[in-house]
């Protein structure tokens, strides 16, 4: 039964997007930033740059992506000032940036973490 629905679900997606390839008057043009962690994130935004200034990205009528290119193209696609970023500096410059606030927020967080593995090693030695 699962696999009807997941059959007929698929079907149908594949029609709403003939039906919308048929109905829109722009060029069937999509994207796809691949899967990598950082690399991809950095390549994503190069690929982007390179879209943008090709006069390729208004066209765009689709962006696919998994893992470090989801992480990408969520802020590409959500976020005015990445998107303004990406398209207008250089994108050495913008991934930079990115990595810096990246790791901004995540020190705070890495302390905690060390905190309670310290605490967790002292409760084992007591145990133990």
């Amino acid at each position: 039964m699962r696999r009807r629905v997941r059959t007929a679900a698929a079907l149908f997606a594949t029609l709403l997007v003939v039906f919308a390839v048929q109905v829109d008057t722009k060029p069937p043009w999509g994207a796809a930033f691949s899967g990598g962690g950082w690399r991809a994130q950095a390549a994503s935004v190069g690929f982007a740059k390179a879209l943008w200034e090709a006069e390729v990205t208004p066209q765009l009528r689709v962006i696919s992506s998994v893992s470090g290119g989801s992480w990408f193209s969520t802020q590409y696609a959500f976020s005015q000032a990445f998107f303004d970023a990406v398209n207008m500096r250089a994108p050495r410059d913008v991934y930079r940036e990115w990595l810096t606030k990246y790791y901004q927020i995540l020190e705070p967080l890495k302390k905690q973490k060390t905190e309670l593995l310290q605490m967790e090693l002292q409760a084992v030695k007591f145990v133990g």
